[in-house]
């Protein structure tokens, strides 16, 4: 019997929402390089969405999953409720919150990099 089915569900729920933005973005990259889109191209949102999907596909989803099977054997094998509970709600929130703030920081720099890639080196980006 689980006791702590709410830390455990938390987690699956927030992973299974990050899956279910990052096939959202990943379909926007499609419809972003395919030819029905040839009118509207702008390589910022196109690698915006790439930083995203790939973060949120590659780190906060298998995390979520992880650390969510991980309490719900540890809790069906050892049969008793886990220990760091507080703990283990703070890391769920640390996940959560810290998937915000990564994208934000990592997004800027990577987009300047890739803008520059783009366009050749030849537009000038501000900021």
């Amino acid at each position: 019997m689980l006791i702590n089915k709410r830390l455990i569900l938390a987690h699956f729920w927030l992973a299974f929402a990050v899956f279910g933005l990052a096939l959202l973005l990943g379909a926007w990259q499609m419809f972003l390089r395919s030819p029905l889109n040839a009118w509207h191209f702008n390589p910022e949102f196109y690698y915006r969405s790439v930083t995203a999907h790939g973060s949120a596909m590659g780190y906060v989803f298998p995390t979520l999953i992880a650390m969510g099977f991980g309490y719900a054997i540890t809790e069906a094998a050892l049969e008793k409720p886990l220990v760091g509970r507080r703990w283990a709600w703070t890391g769920f929130c640390l996940v959560a919150v810290g998937k915000t703030v990564r994208h934000d920081q990592v997004d800027d720099v990577t987009n300047r990099n890739a803008l520059k890639v783009c366009t050749g080196g030849e537009r000038e980006i501000e900021g």
